[in-house]
């Protein structure tokens, strides 16, 4: 009987276990800078850079740039600051504000970051998100854009 019991409790436990709520990654393995790097296919000298930077007080920036890595000349598409915090797998954006330029004719380009201008006003967003390998990879999920669905994996620099 005592065997039963022991057996009973032992299963009772597992059960109240695999009942918990999955752990969530701790914030503290979000702080620095992530980046997605790739060859820029119109000017071999460049790569471009998306990247998030997070920051200990619950605040980022994120953008997109193109990096000479010859001359460490940066030059951006956009970048955005916010508030973040995270909640059941999703990173939460308050007071996201982007900042972009446009040319006279409605075309963005890469420009020096201080020449940027805030486009639009501060919206909350939402995406979804996972660390992998060993917290070295932030995996971000982008949207279906044109009906392909993708993420975008980012590299603890």
């Amino acid at each position: 009987m005592k065997y039963i019991h022991s057996i009973s409790l032992v299963v009772l436990i597992f059960l109240i276990q695999g009942c918990a709520d999955d752990p969530q990654p701790e914030t503290d393995n979000l702080f620095g800078r992530w980046e997605f790097i790739q060859a820029d296919p119109e000017d071999s000298s460049f790569l471009l850079v998306m990247y998030y930077e997070m920051k200990s007080d619950f605040t980022l920036e994120e953008g997109m740039l193109r990096r000479n890595p010859q001359t460490d000349l940066e030059e951006y598409y956009f970048f955005a600051t916010s508030e973040y915090s995270t909640k059941n797998g999703f990173l939460e954006f308050n007071n996201y504000t982007r900042f972009s330029n446009k040319n006279s004719s409605g075309y963005l380009e890469y420009i020096p970051k201080e020449q940027l201008l805030q486009d639009g006003q501060p919206i909350s967003r939402k995406i979804s998100y996972q660390l992998l390998e060993n917290n070295t990879v932030l995996s971000v999920y982008q949207g279906c854009p044109a009906d392909i669905c993708y993420d975008i994996d980012y590299v603890k620099q």
